[in-house]
């Protein structure tokens, strides 16, 4: 459903694809990680995901995800992929990324 990619010259530097499906396909056990770059791996709600500390992007792609979900609109044909670049802005003097 999105991708996110941070340009170079962030000290981070990611390339993040974002899949949202029926949760009749996934809902399954997850016996175990599928690498050591997880602390945990389960299947819950958006807002649920919200209650854990997530980097921006992926907060505007649960909204996302919520909004689509909310209105019927879940349907992967009908949405092209959503490309989410960084813009950087000053948030309270600060340097902070806006993804859009």
């Amino acid at each position: 459903m999105a991708r996110a990619v941070a340009p170079e010259g962030f000290v981070r530097r990611y390339d993040t694809r974002f899949f949202l499906v029926s949760r009749g396909y996934a809902m399954q056990a997850i016996a175990t990680p599928p690498t050591d770059e997880f602390d945990m791996v389960e299947w819950m709600t958006a807002d649920e995901a919200a209650c854990f500390p997530l980097i921006e992007v992926t907060r505007a792609v649960l909204a996302q995800a919520a909004a689509w979900i909310e209105t019927g609109r879940f349907d992967r044909f009908r949405h092209p992929l959503t490309r989410l670049r960084p813009h950087v802005g000053s948030t309270f003097g600060e340097q902070a990324p806006r993804w859009t």
